[in-house]
């Protein structure tokens, strides 16, 4: 049962949040610290900002967090950086409210492309899931990335129309050009 609240992160949000972020096993503490900065950036700037930050509550109680924005020097392409719920709030469609509300915000914002990186460790294969029953695929894997045997899994999802993972790995756009002179040098 999901009778959460999903708003704009506010500034009495930020403590309840990097209790969240600190209490997930699966974030080491150099992952906590960059999640806390990327929450304070979100909540200084605010909707005008770069970071965008949503809170999700049960009651009166945060339980939930997401944090997306703009990939640089994209055009309308949008990382989700940061997702978590409270342990006891997981599998209650909580964090699926919160992708799901982003998602529409990226839309309205012209965004086309959401895309997020996850770790390839057997702690995360329920993230890994959760992504692919909200129609991510995976797009890329990066092997040895966080740490050796630590791969990064990269997975998107279209949000304008519906382009399979495979049309856009194989758009002639993302293929390497070959020029005349680079042909007359393998000829």
């Amino acid at each position: 049962m999901n009778n959460a609240v999903v708003r704009v992160t506010a500034k009495e949000d930020r403590d309840a949040i990097v209790g969240l972020l600190a209490a997930c096993p699966m974030f080491r503490p150099c992952e906590v610290a960059i999640g806390v900065e990327v929450l304070d950036e979100a909540v200084k700037s605010g909707p005008e900002g770069h970071y965008q930050s949503r809170t999700a509550f049960v009651e009166d109680a945060v339980v939930g967090w997401i944090c997306w924005g703009p990939t640089p020097c994209t055009e309308a392409t949008y990382d989700i950086y940061w997702i978590v719920v409270a342990e006891p709030h997981r599998g209650h469609r909580i964090g699926g409210s919160m992708l799901s509300a982003a998602e529409q915000e990226i839309r309205e914002r012209g965004g086309r492309l959401a895309v997020v990186e996850t770790s390839a460790r057997s702690d995360y294969a329920a993230t890994r899931k959760f992504y692919a029953r909200h129609a991510y695929q995976q797009a890329a894997v990066v092997p040895d990335f966080y740490a050796p045997g630590d791969n990064k899994e990269i997975y998107v999802k279209p949000l304008q129309g519906l382009i399979p993972v495979c049309a856009i790995a194989s758009a002639p756009s993302l293929q390497p050009e070959v020029h005349a002179d680079d042909r007359e040098k393998k000829a």
